[in-house]
């Protein structure tokens, strides 16, 4: 008798199983089915300025990542069925797509984007070719029957990211924020130019050496050349797509910790909260891959633990060398939580300290390779006595600032939870959640040490959640931006954990099925409507640029060449030149003066010119407001300046100017209601 109601029991149990399993797959064939049609009605029955960009762009990305991704995970992962390959080679894919091409640029290979995507798929077909019966076996009957859940809920993932991140410049001419316009003009460089990181920004053959890492522009540029597409559209694609592989890549990240599908794609899609979308909403633009291979590097690291096998850490290493070339705060933020996990490890349960001490060791080995060359180029372009001003940011303060309360309470519920198991994910996530709180907080050791300069000034105006401003002679890690992106990959790891334990508690506590689907649809519900408020709550800027200049520009580059093009923009006191001045070079795609960031050494570093660049700013300045003089003709003939283009923000203080004067030829204006006219004069 006892036997029978045994397996009566196991009977139920295991239906139970299956009902939960078909629901779960029902839950995100929906999910998908309403991403693909709204992609559908969104990007291609009711296309937008930029739908059919960042659509075609995403595709192209997907074709290109998924052969090598597929071969490298053939390569290195045993026993695993078909959708963890194609789901996560998809995702590695990417990495090794972009990590390739920036090693090649520094390698001097001429930028031919078919050059650059045969190396893809020649590697691709190595690879693929060396596993070819395990690939032949992966397409089975019973493989794709038991792996439908584990395709569609990565897959789901990547598609909300995509579609979500996409809304923010569907209708948009240029990003939203200024910051990026540094970064579009490293991409502009290493497109126009073919070559890293020496490149000649004006027609007198000067020479500049770009200082930030070229992954990102490089990635931009070989995409733009393959599709002959608009470099500032591909410049917003890329940046959206990186960002979509970011959560993608946080999705496998929590799969270490927690094993319910439906909480897993939970995980990914609470990426995208208000820290990072009010990032991604700033301009932020190799930081969106960065984060991913940050990520990315912890999930190897955590293969690497998990298997003691050499090839995890070796691509684990590399994962956050490209980090580095990627963006270098970004790097700074997880080199340290790394360093620190070598002390920390030994309190997990799961190690083996010969092998795991190893793999460690390798992993650090890589990333020094790559670390130091880039570090001492970096080295020289900075002063070395420069004191830089920082916010003495504080926990209490600036974490709120910039995450909202519901994301730290919930990130600090998960902090605790996750304390009471000794495994190495959890070893990691308080690793880097101690770190997080240091970088924060650093301004205090030199409070507690007291050196002499250290002085805490009260601001102002209270900025970023900070009241304090002190001095310090790093610039990194600054503590309002350590506030705002350090805990950027750990915060929706840390949420989900919480959301996971809920929906086990009261599964756990609730007889009736009907009472536990419910309480999963309501947190599903509450998921996606707290997803909706962060991107409400992260949108700040409108967009930096008046549509008469964009047009403007864009007829520069339709009618001129890059090689014989050297555009000066004036500016004025009374308007920023990040609105007058800066998008001219990004926009048009043709050489200026002046640029972002041109009197700062950090993003660049000029090497062979006849005069200072702010000084020749200076003149070209000066000229500009005295056209009619023939002084100021002969200063811009002898700087080879080709075009003058004022912005609409200026006609009206400098039209007459132009229009009285006999060394400039008007060859073009763009007229839009209430933006103003944008003017392009030619040097006769």
């Amino acid at each position: 008798m006892k036997d029978i109601l045994s397996n009566g029991e196991k009977v139920i149990m295991e239906c139970s199983k299956n009902a939960g399993h078909l629901s779960t797959k029902y839950f995100f064939i929906s999910i998908c089915s309403i991403e693909i049609v709204f992609i559908l009605w969104r990007f291609v029955i009711t296309p937008t300025r930029n739908s059919g960009t960042f659509l075609i762009s995403f595709i192209t990305v997907l074709i290109l990542s998924l052969p090598p991704g597929l071969g490298l995970s053939l390569n290195i992962f045993n026993k695993k069925d078909i959708s963890f390959f194609f789901t996560f080679g998809l995702c590695i894919g990417f990495g090794f797509v972009a990590g390739v091409w920036a090693l090649m640029i520094q390698l001097r290979c001429p930028l031919n984007s078919y050059l650059y995507i045969g190396i893809i798929l020649l590697i691709a077909g190595c690879l693929l070719y060396r596993k070819r019966q395990d690939l032949k076996r992966l397409f089975t009957h019973d493989s794709y029957q038991y792996s439908l859940t584990g395709f569609l809920s990565p897959v789901a993932v990547l598609l909300f990211a995509f579609i979500l991140l996409s809304t923010t410049w569907l209708n948009s001419y240029v990003l939203t924020d200024v910051d990026c316009q540094s970064d579009s003009y490293n991409a502009l460089m290493i497109l126009k130019e073919g070559r890293y990181p020496i490149v000649s920004p004006f027609l007198d053959q000067s020479l500049l050496q770009l200082n930030s890492g070229p992954l990102f522009g490089t990635l931009i540029a070989v995409i733009t050349k393959l599709k002959n597409s608009i470099l500032i559209n591909e410049i917003m694609a890329m940046t959206i797509i990186s960002g979509a592989f970011f959560c993608l890549t946080i999705y496998f990240l929590a799969s270490f910790i927690i094993r319910n599908e439906i909480i897993l794609f939970f995980a990914g899609i609470l990426t995208l909260t208000r820290a990072y979308l009010s990032f991604f909403n700033d301009g932020n633009l190799p930081e969106n891959i960065a984060f991913y291979y940050a990520s990315l590097f912890m999930v190897f690291l955590l293969y690497t633990i998990e298997n003691k096998k050499i090839k995890f850490s070796v691509i684990a290493g590399f994962c956050l060398s490209f980090c580095l070339l990627s963006h270098p705060m970004i790097f700074l933020y997880n080199i340290f939580p790394f360093g620190l996990f070598f002390v920390t490890f030994l309190v997990s349960t799961n190690k083996h300290f010969k092998k795991d001490y190893i793999n460690l060791l390798i992993v650090m080995s890589i990333i020094l390779i790559f670390v130091f060359p880039y570090m001492l180029r970096l080295k020289e372009a900075q002063p070395s006595s420069r004191m830089y001003a920082n916010d003495a940011t504080t926990l209490v303060n600036s974490l709120p600032y910039w995450n909202g309360y519901i994301v730290l309470i919930s990130a600090f519920m998960g902090i605790i939870l996750i304390a009471t198991k000794r495994r190495a994910i959890n070893i990691y996530l308080w690793t880097y959640f101690l770190m997080v709180l240091v970088f924060v907080e650093h301004w205090r050791f030199f409070q507690i040490l007291s050196p002499s300069w250290f002085k805490l000034e009260a601001l102002t105006v209270p900025a970023f959640g900070s009241y304090y401003s002190y001095k310090g002679f790093l610039e990194y890690p600054s503590n309002y931006l350590s506030a705002w992106q350090a805990g950027v990959i750990i915060w929706p790891i840390l949420i989900a954990v919480v959301t996971d334990s809920l929906c086990r508690l009261c599964q756990r506590h609730m007889k009736i099925r009907v009472l536990k689907n419910s309480a999963i649809f309501f947190v599903i519900i509450l998921v996606f409507f707290f997803i909706g408020y962060e991107f409400k709550s992260a949108k700040r800027y409108p967009e930096f640029i008046l549509k008469s200049d964009y047009n403007a520009l864009m007829w520069i580059k339709e009618n001129s060449s890059y090689e014989n093009t050297l555009i000066y923009s004036p500016f004025d006191d009374s308007v920023p030149n990040y609105l007058t001045s800066f998008w001219v070079p990004i926009v048009s795609e043709r050489k200026s003066i002046p640029f972002r960031n041109y009197n700062i050494s950090g993003q660049f570093n000029f090497l062979s010119i006849d005069i200072p660049i702010t000084e020749k700013v200076s003149q070209l300045q000066k000229a500009a407001y005295s056209i009619t003089d023939s002084t100021s003709y002969n200063i811009f003939k002898d700087m080879k300046i080709t075009h003058i283009f004022i912005s609409g923000f200026l006609v009206g203080k400098l039209f007459n100017v132009y229009q009285n004067a006999p060394f400039v030829e008007l060859i073009h204006y763009n007229t839009v209601p209430d933006q103003g006219t944008a003017l392009v004069y030619k040097l006769k």
